[in-house]
């Protein structure tokens, strides 16, 4: 007898177990949004990826003319208007590289953060990182879409064949950054 209780117990707690595990796994309609969701997560980051590439040909093109750039940022609304924030003042009166650095990224804060209308930020500049006691110069972008957390890409400059300096497109780094232009907390 004994043994049947044991017997009748051990089933009805497998019953139990066999009936909640419905309740652990995704429903159908959960599935739904969920897949909804990375969809529009992919589509976030593709439009993070397109503004990026333009604003590296901006750069670019920028270098080849002038073998060099001032800082810019570039603004994207909803409607996907695209505004570029360069300096439009007197070069000879332009602040040192660094202050305009800090004065671009306050004003894309407060485009990212007081305009709702704002869908994508970037930021351009030219950077150099220390790679093996090397400096390797490029392009450092941050960008942050609204929707996804803000990245920072750096493309490097090799030297070619013929001693000249070129982008490597190949070799872009891209991390995620804690440094939000719409003001996430993104430490936790």
């Amino acid at each position: 007898m004994q043994h049947f209780r044991l017997f009748l117990s051990l089933i009805v707690t497998l019953f139990l177990f066999a009936g909640s595990t419905a309740v652990w796994a995704d429903s159908p309609k959960q599935t739904k949004r969920s897949t909804a969701r990375e969809a529009m997560q992919k589509q976030y980051e593709q439009e993070v990826n397109e503004a990026a590439e333009q604003i590296f040909q901006i750069a670019h093109e920028a270098l080849k003319a002038n073998s060099s750039f001032y800082p810019f940022g570039m603004i994207i609304r909803q409607n996907d208007a695209t505004e570029l924030v360069t300096y439009d003042g007197d070069p000879k009166e332009a602040p040192e590289v660094s202050d305009w650095i800090d004065q671009l990224f306050v004003h894309l804060i407060r485009e990212a953060r007081t305009k709702n209308t704002t869908k994508l930020v970037l930021l351009a500049r030219l950077h150099e990182i220390e790679a093996e006691g090397k400096k390797i110069p490029g392009i450092w972008v941050q960008a942050e879409h609204r929707q996804v957390r803000p990245v920072v890409m750096f493309l490097p400059f090799i030297t070619n064949e013929n001693g000249k300096q070129e982008a490597a497109p190949d070799q872009l780094i891209y991390y995620a950054t804690d440094q939000s232009f719409f003001g996430r907390d993104l430490s936790k």
